[in-house]
């Protein structure tokens, strides 16, 4: 039987399909439907979320690939629960506030669908290897959609950009799962349990390296930011609802389900822990004086 969490998004990924060959009017009006279905799924698992209750819940739990230890597995604590229902929420918001005039809009909204189906695998995935399919999933979307639906003077370069800087990011994380793979052993994926059974002290300096350079560019931290300001000035309104809103946070998201918990030792130590506390500050300032400056809407948010 299909639980809650493979609802919220398994139903926008088959939604997406169908939806990318139906007429537009009748293509927006299915396209909301399964958006505040897969809403109305999320809502429902946040009422019976019981916050005292420290480990995921919701948990699914198939298998995959199990002779390489990799599960299908599923849930939801109180890092990502709010992050799923935020992004099902800016989803229907987002398709709702899609003009029928866009062209193709069938296939915006069914890549819009897909994006947001990926976004929520990410959120809600706690095996490892199923975290950077889902990761790679909600990429490929958010490409087609600045390729194929941007704006401005030069989409395809945002496109290009956004796909190389996200790409080195995903080559990156790929080398942690592998190097995470070998050096516990290969004993499981499953987070909770990595998060037992720390390597040593030096290979934990090199998996988080690697890891946190993946969520530095997806945050984007400085200096690995520039693709951002082309991608949102590029990305349609609709797209920028959740392209700012949910994908946004994936980055962060990655480091306190990943990077934190499983590698600790780095994390403690005093000599550079203060690193990305630093560029998150200066992040900030130097955004908000950017923004100071700014008279169009998209780079404002960007």
């Amino acid at each position: 039987m299909i639980g809650a969490l493979s609802v919220i998004w398994l139903l926008p990924l088959v939604g997406a399909i169908l939806i990318a060959f139906l007429p537009p009017h009748f293509a927006k009006y299915m396209a909301v439907i399964v958006s505040l279905t897969a809403l109305f799924v999320a809502a429902y698992v946040a009422v019976l979320f019981a916050p005292d209750y420290h480990r995921f819940q919701f948990t699914e739990t198939l298998p995959w690939i199990p002779q390489l230890h990799v599960f299908y597995r599923l849930g939801v604590d109180g890092i990502s629960l709010w992050l799923v229902l935020l992004n099902a929420f800016l989803t229907t918001i987002a398709l709702l506030a899609t003009p029928l005039s866009t062209k193709n809009v069938s296939r915006f909204l069914a890549l819009m669908l897909a994006m947001s189906a990926g976004m929520a695998g990410v959120l809600m995935a706690t095996d490892l290897v199923l975290f950077y399919v889902f990761w790679e999933a909600m990429l490929i979307p958010a490409y087609f959609l600045l390729w194929l639906f941007g704006e401005g003077s030069r989409p395809g370069w945002a496109a290009l950009k956004f796909v190389l800087y996200t790409l080195a990011g995903s080559l990156l994380m790929l080398v942690g799962v592998i190097g995470e793979y070998i050096v516990t052993g290969r004993q499981t994926f499953d987070l909770s349990k990595l998060a037992t059974l720390a390597p040593s002290p030096s290979m934990q300096f090199g998996l988080f390296f690697v890891f946190a350079l993946a969520f530095a560019i997806k945050t984007p931290l400085f200096p690995f930011h520039s693709w951002l300001p082309d991608a949102y000035n590029a990305a349609p309104i609709p797209m920028l609802i959740t392209f700012a809103g949910v994908m946004g946070k994936a980055g962060a998201y990655g480091f306190l389900r990943i990077a934190v918990p499983l590698f600790p030792q780095p994390v403690d130590w005093w000599d550079w822990r203060w690193v990305i506390p630093v560029l998150a500050v200066a992040a900030i300032i130097w955004g908000a004086l950017m923004a100071l400056v700014q008279s169009d809407m998209k780079m404002l948010v960007s």
